[in-house]
């Protein structure tokens, strides 16, 4: 079945067994949209101009683009005005292969620019606002984190619906000095504020995170600058974290200035985001492949940088923050620092990981938490589902449980990381964990741990280690698959020789992957609980696996002691 946006809560999580799997004008088997690969192995990271337009990537899934107006650069503030469309099963079926509509839902990175429907939009946004009179006042003049809807894809891009959509006012935001003021007592002092209309835009990063120049700085930078629109929780949450943690090389400054933006009719700026110091290195993700392919990965770098990470994590261990959940492989930048190529980890929101790296005492919670929360079924079904995940037992395990120890999640994020640093060797593609969201430039379905690159002893024993009680040693993958723009049941998705499922077949296999997983979590629970209760049993205990990963320090001791 084809991929798209408002398809991915029955594939790629729990409401897949309880939910039917619509198929909107035939889009799930359209022909045609069947990619068995992931594009070029090189992503194209550069950004696309045309028709007064630079598009420079996208975010949820292919729904939310970053496209700016050319002839307002280079003076434009970082005011994020992306661009909305539909979801892909809602274009014009004729449009579906010609603008890689499946394609377009899980490509991330450079390679969006280069599909049909990045090249479609931007000749959409050139004709619309080339059309209006006094285009570049009404854009300068939306309130940050606006956006731009187009109504339709439709292959007539003269009759294209678009208007803008302003962002409702900050009211919600609070200024500097009330944030000083909550913060007090931490003892923590805000950096000084600057506005957005003082910066400049450069290019966009990722969602929230933008490029800039700040006018009239004492450095020309350039800058990153992390703000966003809507509820500013997390944004605050991870300001105050970086204010909190003490200066380590492994880690990104602290924030450099908070940023501003005022009300209308107001000279009272609030705190929308921060501004941190800019590394032009690389992550990890994209850094170790180009090294790869350029022969110049050396086994003593690897084996540095695995040490780098263990001992930012061990110094945020010991500090206020505690700990960075968020630890992957694009959230860690290959950089220079004191002469040396060092990592640096630079993400500090402290939400949740991504399922593919998440360690399975999390997502087998999650799993549950999704199916037991009514607002995720439609009113038909929302009495449908099984008692035992939904009753109020399950729902105050999951959330007073203390089991989510924030130090074991990251000795298994740690093994990943150890994994993808330390496995790679040359002329060998990068091993990752299956995901069925999103693929990246040059990806080969791999597995973490996949150790058939045959790594000295003492790496495989740390990694396994480290990711004790995954998935990968006990009972395998997940039972999806994903072969280019199509799910599959695995076993069956048409690749390396194996048959290729039916439409029918895949809905089966949704159905029925996704049932066996909240089931897995249920008896997690279970198990957990006589755990805690002095009565686990010898499964349980094989359940618990987690329970017995090594503490930060052990991990970067042995680190220490092996030689490549």
């Amino acid at each position: 079945m084809n991929v798209a946006s408002s398809l991915r809560r029955i594939y790629s999580s729990p409401l897949g067994s309880f939910l039917p799997l619509p198929n909107p004008r035939g889009y799930l088997d359209a022909p045609d949209l069947a990619h068995c690969d992931d594009g070029p192995p090189v992503p194209n990271l550069g950004s696309v101009t045309e028709c007064g337009w630079r598009l420079e990537g996208s975010t949820h899934f292919g729904t939310q683009l970053y496209a700016v107006p050319v002839a307002l650069l280079p003076n434009l503030p970082p005011i994020h005005v992306d661009v909305i469309i539909p979801d892909q099963t809602q274009w014009s079926p004729e449009l579906w292969a010609k603008l890689d509509a499946s394609r377009s839902s899980h490509m991330t990175d450079g390679r969006f620019n280069q599909l049909g429907i990045a090249k479609h939009v931007l000749r959409v946004l050139g004709h619309w606002s080339s059309s209006i009179f006094d285009f570049q006042e009404q854009y300068l003049a939306l309130p940050f984190s606006s956006s731009i809807i187009i109504g339709e894809i439709i292959p007539n891009i003269e009759d294209t619906p678009v208007r803008f959509s302003g962002a409702k006012h900050h009211s919600h935001l609070l200024t500097p000095a009330e944030l000083q003021k909550l913060w007090e007592p931490l003892g923590l002092k805000l950096p000084r504020a600057v506005d957005l209309n003082e910066m400049r835009y450069l290019e966009r990063k990722a969602p929230g995170i933008a490029l800039v120049q700040i006018t009239g700085s004492e450095s020309d930078g350039p800058y990153i600058l992390k703000a966003k629109g809507g509820d500013p929780d997390a944004l605050y949450h991870e300001l105050k974290q970086l204010l909190r943690l003490p200066p380590h090389r492994n880690l990104v400054a602290h924030s450099l200035f908070v940023a501003t933006i005022k009300e209308p009719g107001t000279d009272v700026g609030k705190v929308c985001g921060f501004v941190l110091k800019f590394y032009p290195g690389p992550n990890f993700e994209i850094g170790l492949k180009q090294k790869n392919r350029d022969g110049t990965l050396l086994p003593a770098d690897q084996l540095r940088w695995a040490k780098d990470v263990a001992k930012a994590l061990i110094h945020i261990s010991k500090s206020p923050v505690k700990f960075a959940s968020d630890l992957k492989m694009d959230n860690i930048m290959m950089t220079t620092v004191d002469g040396q190529e060092t990592a640096v980890l630079i993400d500090f929101e402290q939400g949740r990981n991504t399922f593919s790296w998440a360690p399975t005492e999390i997502y087998l919670i999650e799993w549950l938490a999704i199916v037991a929360t009514p607002r995720a079924f439609p009113q038909a079904y929302a009495t449908s589902t099984p008692n035992s995940s939904r009753s109020i037992a399950h729902r105050e395990a999951l959330i007073f449980s203390p089991w989510g120890n924030p130090i074991s999640t990251i000795i298994h994020l740690l093994g990943g990381i150890c994994h993808g640093l330390l496995v790679l060797r040359r002329n060998r593609k990068q091993a990752m964990s299956a995901c069925l969201e999103k693929s990246y430039a040059g990806q080969r379905e791999a597995r973490i741990p996949d150790l058939h690159q045959n790594p000295p002893p003492a790496i495989q024993d740390l990694i396994k280690r480290c990711t004790e009680g995954s998935r990968e040693w006990t009972e395998g993958l997940l039972g999806l698959t994903r072969n280019g723009s199509k799910i599959y049941p695995r076993g069956k998705s048409g690749q390396d020789g194996e048959e290729t499922a039916s439409l029918d077949e895949t809905r089966v296999a949704i159905q029925a992957v996704w049932l066996n997983e909240i089931k897995k979590g249920e008896a997690f629970v279970e198990a957990r609980m006589r755990h805690d209760k002095g009565v686990a049993t010898a499964e349980d205990a094989r359940k618990l696996r987690y329970l017995n990963r090594p503490k930060l320090t052990e991990v970067l001791a042995r680190l220490e002691k092996i030689t490549l």
